[in-house]
């Protein structure tokens, strides 16, 4: 078991690498970008987004914010981070129709007012770390030959509960090398989280984010476009990209909570498989668990301990050292992997309570998690939608 762990950590730590998008060619990536933002109560975050692309050397982009119904002063903060620019532009919606959910709606709007051939949909939590970012997202796009991709990166947040619960997992190399292992072997097994960037025709040709709200419902609007590229057997990956930090915005444990939950309920509800993995997964992690307090006994007994249950014991001690080196932690942290490795659980659990009581509560409000596609005609261009916020 430690063999095929260690194994699998090496495979997965390369398969990471090799998803990691490089510093882009001169001249590379430049055709033009329409980069679409909607932003739901985000005043203390979308100027940061905003000032990290006015940073970027990409020669012909633009930024479509879309204040998405916020109660705060968003529209005014991404305005005034705009700093007059022409680049930038911020529209308003005041409602949406009746079946649409999250976020996908204030996209399809956002996309309704862009112009340039690529589209890049991004967070307000996003940062841009490195002027060549969006160049070499497009030239890696490119070289790839990919109908669509999506851009994880660091998630640098320091909060007790980022370090110790959140970052071991959705940070962690080794598991994310496992699902960029998973999507080489298996071409249709991509997941499409994080930024997405597609071409515009192929937005268009897919249905847009009308097909996305009617295979995601919403609830987490990656999964929806993940399953209109897969049920059109386009061919889509998930890489990384260091200079892509995910500032987070959940400001609380109980923010990450529902945050993991939800993402875990939108992989139950939308990947096919995906509760025999959960299971599998529980397993693993239950009988880890159980060989280190065997090990441990055994030790206080002044006994030997099993090779199996010693083997068995090592796994997260493997995983934790990877992932120690990968963020500079020292390696005594991953001492600690073993009880770490239950908290892996905790948003299954979340998830799977979400997806049977069909109910997630997400920035105050309640997200079903799988509801019916909006109805025929369903528009993403409202006349709701006014440049000047409304005010």
């Amino acid at each position: 078991m430690l063999a095929l762990a260690v194994l699998v950590t090496r495979a997965a730590l390369r398969a990471h690498r090799a998803a990691t998008i490089p510093s882009p060619p001169t001249g590379a990536g430049v055709a033009s970008l329409s980069v679409i933002v909607a932003a739901h109560d985000e005043v203390s975050r979308i100027g940061g987004l905003i000032d990290s692309l006015l940073a970027q050397d990409h020669p012909d982009f633009e930024v479509v914010v879309v204040d998405d119904r916020s109660t705060d002063a968003t529209f005014d903060a991404a305005r005034d981070a705009a700093k007059g620019d022409p680049r930038v532009r911020v529209l308003r919606v005041d409602e949406r129709p009746p079946g649409w959910q999250g976020r996908l709606y204030a996209q399809g709007v956002g996309v309704a007012a862009s112009r340039r051939e690529w589209l890049l949909f991004l967070s307000a939590d996003q940062r841009l770390v490195g002027a060549d970012f969006l160049r070499s997202l497009l030239a890696s796009y490119a070289s790839r030959g990919l109908a669509a991709a999506s851009v994880l990166g660091p998630f640098p947040g320091r909060r007790w509960w980022q370090t110790w619960w959140f970052r071991p997992i959705a940070d962690n190399p080794v598991l994310l090398g496992c699902i960029f292992l998973v999507q080489r072997l298996r071409g249709d097994a991509s997941w499409l989280i994080g930024a997405l960037a597609m071409r515009r025709e192929t937005y268009e040709r897919v249905g847009g984010a009308g097909a996305a709200a009617s295979f995601g419902a919403g609830v987490f609007d990656d999964w929806g476009w993940t399953r209109v590229f897969e049920s059109r057997g386009l061919r889509t990956a998930m890489l990384f990209h260091p200079g892509l930090h995910d500032v987070s915005n959940w400001e609380s444990f109980t923010d990450g909570w529902n945050g993991l939950s939800r993402w875990a309920a939108g992989i139950l509800t939308c990947r096919r498989g995906a509760w025999a993995a959960a299971a599998l997964l529980v397993a693993v992690v239950l009988a880890c668990l159980a060989a280190s307090g065997l090990v441990l006994a055994d030790l206080v007994a002044l006994r030997r301990p099993s090779l199996a249950a010693l083997a068995l014991a090592a796994v997260p001690p493997t995983v934790g050292v990877a992932y120690c080196r990968a963020h500079g932690y020292r390696l005594a942290f991953a001492l600690v992997a073993s009880p770490l490795a239950v908290l892996l659980l905790a948003p299954l659990a979340g998830g799977t309570l979400a997806r049977f009581r069909n109910r997630i509560l997400w920035r105050d409000e309640a997200i079903a998690v799988v509801a019916p596609p909006p109805p025929p005609g369903s528009t993403a261009a409202p006349p709701l939608t006014r440049p000047d916020g409304g005010r």
